[in-house]
């Protein structure tokens, strides 16, 4: 869902834009002497992956704000991007295959292999290791071995005083509205599959994965036609009631509440819930 995801770009890892520029201009003080490259790296860990760390938007503010300083941004070519090639060039990026004169490389998640990493270099993305998850252990290694300076998004935080003044660290870069937004609609897209291995046939079937969909308003009168059809045909006997549980109060449970409120539903306690399910 192309506008969905340009949000999704936008309000997530776009927003290091400014740490980025703070970044690169420390890095080209006198003492340098020369200018920095920043590099964005083509997705490959999943096939489904159309994200990108930085839009073409992103990419004119940093070349307007960084000046000189900013000595080129490299682009890799990427056919399943969300945004096409030609929009970064147009903001003037150069695409290029070959990032290996780039200092800082950002991506939005790991590289699927370890040997793609380049030596020496700056890299910035979802690394999946600061909690020792043993999957990546190797690609940890291999930053260690090949003098690669990391800034995972997961580890980059501010200091913040809570209610009770102790201070703690608030991650600048995570999951948001957006994101539960498109987990909500993947969701009833599983849901229909499953109710159907179950038996059940339902109007959930008719809803698409989130990437489907041309952008969000796309997606919300599918979901709203969706719930039109409940409205009107019901759901098989033995499903009703269907019971949704929203446990957070953050933005992705925000999100997620957004779209599920297109729906034909009623909000209810979980005292009331517990009373539903027991009712013979």
């Amino acid at each position: 869902m192309e506008g969905l995801m340009r949000r999704f770009a936008s309000q997530g890892l776009g927003r290091l834009n400014k740490q980025l520029i703070s970044h690169t201009a420390a890095r080209t003080s006198p003492m340098i002497h020369r200018n920095i490259s920043v590099g964005i790296l083509r997705e490959n860990y999943d096939k489904w992956e159309r994200r990108t760390p930085l839009s073409p938007n992103h990419v004119k503010e940093l070349i307007e704000n960084c000046g000189e300083t900013l000595d080129n941004v490299y682009v890799q070519p990427a056919s399943h991007r969300i945004f096409p090639d030609s929009q970064y060039e147009a903001m003037g990026a150069t695409l290029r295959e070959d990032l290996s004169d780039a200092d800082i490389l950002l991506g939005v998640k790991r590289v699927r292999r370890e040997e793609d990493l380049i030596p020496n270099k700056t890299y910035m993305f979802f690394s999946h290791v600061i909690k020792g998850q043993p999957e990546n252990m190797g690609l940890l290694q291999s930053i260690l071995d090949k003098n690669i300076q990391l800034f995972d998004y997961e580890a980059i935080a501010t200091d913040i005083t809570d209610s009770t003044g102790k201070l703690k660290k608030q991650r600048l870069v995570a999951f948001g509205k957006y994101a539960g937004i498109a987990g909500m609609i993947d969701t009833f897209q599983c849901l229909g599959r499953r109710l159907l291995a179950s038996g059940f046939s339902t109007s959930f079937l008719n809803c698409s994965q989130s990437y489907v969909y041309y952008d969000l308003k796309d997606a919300q009168r599918a979901v709203k036609a969706m719930g039109e059809r409940i409205s009107k045909d019901g759901l098989p006997m033995g499903l009703e009631p269907l019971v949704f549980a929203f446990t957070g109060t953050g933005n992705v449970t925000n999100g997620a509440l957004e779209i599920f409120q297109l729906l034909p539903h009623k909000m209810i306690t979980i005292e009331e819930a517990k009373n539903i399910k027991s009712k013979p």
